[in-house]
């Protein structure tokens, strides 16, 4: 059996380098779209927690001065 020539061997780690880097390339796009979608998830949950938040010191700011009111009478 005879040995592939030099040329051959070069073409074949051209073409698996360029099939490698395009499916790092493509694996870099997937992940770099989940970071994305957990960004825009984390933050849409940080912004109903801070409205949350907020509306839990409104009631508790009526409650206060409902307490002060009764204690006033």
């Amino acid at each position: 059996m005879q040995m592939p020539s030099n040329e051959v061997i070069l073409w074949i780690l051209l073409v698996g380098s360029v099939i490698f880097n395009i499916a790092l390339t493509y694996d870099s796009k997937q992940l770099f779209k989940k970071i994305k979608a957990e960004e825009a998830r984390s933050k849409a949950y940080k912004e109903e927690a801070d409205l949350s938040w907020r509306e839990f010191r409104k009631r508790t700011s009526v409650l206060q001065q409902i307490k002060a009111l009764v204690k006033d009478q």
